[in-house]
């Protein structure tokens, strides 16, 4: 019986380990004056904004980004698997403002998520689409610390881009 229970609990705890956000292994801390586009675009881009966006869901890429924000730069293999994300089918008088209340995100959240296809400018011609949304409400980035690229192991995200500027996309 305490087998049993002790078995019960670890499936519990790596149930949630991997059921909290997206999983990160390589991230790093904004510097001043980095912004979504100084990540992903141009020679020396570190991801394509696309990735940026879906792999961290909770940056808002149209206001200004805060330095030493802590961002994803590479993801794990099953970083969106579904297994975690339910669907919704939008529907006709759907607004953003509902859906955050729905879906229990932000618009711009659900935007990143869904980023290929999914707008509010574009909602009312998006009825019977489904997007995808984390009930949990979880959209924040698991990151591995031992893959850190912050000040105290002296990379940031130039040397990082230095690094990724001949790398094919």
């Amino acid at each position: 019986m305490k087998l049993n229970y002790t078995i019960s609990i670890l499936l519990v705890c790596i149930a949630e380990i991997y059921a909290k956000g997206y999983p990160c292994i390589k991230d790093a801390y904004l510097q001043k004056g980095d912004t979504c586009e100084t990540l992903t675009v141009g020679d020396g881009k570190l991801l394509r904004y696309k990735d940026f966006r879906i792999m961290n869901p909770t940056i808002d890429c149209s206001k200004p980004i805060q330095e030493k924000t802590r961002v994803c730069v590479e993801h794990a293999k099953n970083y969106n698997d579904g297994k975690n994300m339910s669907d919704y089918v939008i529907q006709e008088g759907d607004t953003c403002e509902a859906l955050e209340l729905k879906l229990n995100a932000k618009a711009y959240v659900l935007e990143n998520v869904n980023f290929s296809y999914f707008t509010c400018d574009n909602i009312k011609n998006l009825v019977d689409v489904e997007i995808q949304y984390r009930p949990d409400g979880e959209y924040e980035p698991v990151y591995n610390d031992e893959k850190t690229t912050n000040k105290k192991k002296t990379k940031t995200i130039k040397k990082i881009k230095t690094k990724a500027k001949n790398k094919k996309y």
